[in-house]
């Protein structure tokens, strides 16, 4: 898997997001060099969101400071939640944090809808929210905390993407 297109994270999260899969886990791509790390506690469930860190470096070790990182929310609902509105905003310990523009897919099941929404948090946005003590998210006008396995994911994973000193 890569992450070097937004396609390809958006890919990932519409379907891993919704497998079963504590902590972090690593994927190298050897036609890219591209390692993946990806952080992601349980599962999307309806009406209970999913949150999954994701980064990417070259290579199997990371060399270069940490890039940006991208947080993923999966929704599974009766209907579109999230058609028209799918901005997202962060506060780490009440303060702004910097994002980039947030991208959604969705797709239709059987009786229900599932959408990915993806956003990409520069990397010293990324190292606040690591060291806050509370991360408050918001989609659109739903608000959704970093719980403690959120917390611990966002950390693993930054501290997975910063090279070795």
């Amino acid at each position: 898997m890569r992450l070097l297109a937004k396609s390809g994270a958006m890919a990932l999260m519409s379907s891993a997001a919704l497998h079963a899969g504590a902590a972090v886990t690593y994927e190298y791509d050897k036609f890219s060099d591209t390692t993946m790390v990806v952080g992601r506690e349980g599962e999307a469930e309806r009406g209970r969101p999913n949150i999954t860190i994701v980064g990417a470096f070259k290579g199997r070790t990371p060399t270069k400071q940490a890039p940006p990182l991208s947080v993923a929310y999966t929704f599974i609902s009766d209907d579109w939640q999230y058609l028209r509105c799918y901005d997202v905003e962060f506060l780490a310990d009440g303060k702004p944090v910097k994002t980039m523009r947030s991208n959604r897919t969705g797709r239709v099941g059987s009786g229900f809808v599932i959408e990915s929404i993806l956003v990409d948090v520069p990397a010293a946005g990324a190292r606040s929210m690591a060291r806050a003590s509370a991360v408050d998210s918001q989609v659109c006008r739903t608000e959704l905390p970093f719980g403690e396995a959120d917390m611990r994911n966002l950390r693993d994973v930054l501290r997975a993407l910063t090279p070795p000193r």
